[in-house]
């Protein structure tokens, strides 16, 4: 998910396909939206793995949190 992330950053003209890769995965797991797909733990994996720093980092977390979460319950 972190590198659909990436290449959604990175070429606009795939940027919708890509988040929709990720919201696929976010639906896919919903239990793992509060713990390991959480915004938080993806902020610092970018940032710890990927060594992603300053405004890119800023960048990826916004394009993040643009992704439409699945509904809690």
């Amino acid at each position: 998910m972190v590198l659909k992330l990436l290449a959604a950053a990175a070429n606009r003209r795939r940027r919708a396909r890509d988040l929709a890769d990720v919201q696929g995965a976010l639906e896919a797991f919903p239990e793992r939206a509060a713990t390991s797909l959480s915004i938080a733990r993806v902020r610092a994996r970018l940032r710890d793995v990927y060594a992603v720093q300053g405004q890119r980092l800023k960048t990826l977390v916004a394009l993040f949190r643009q992704v439409p979460r699945p509904a809690r319950g």
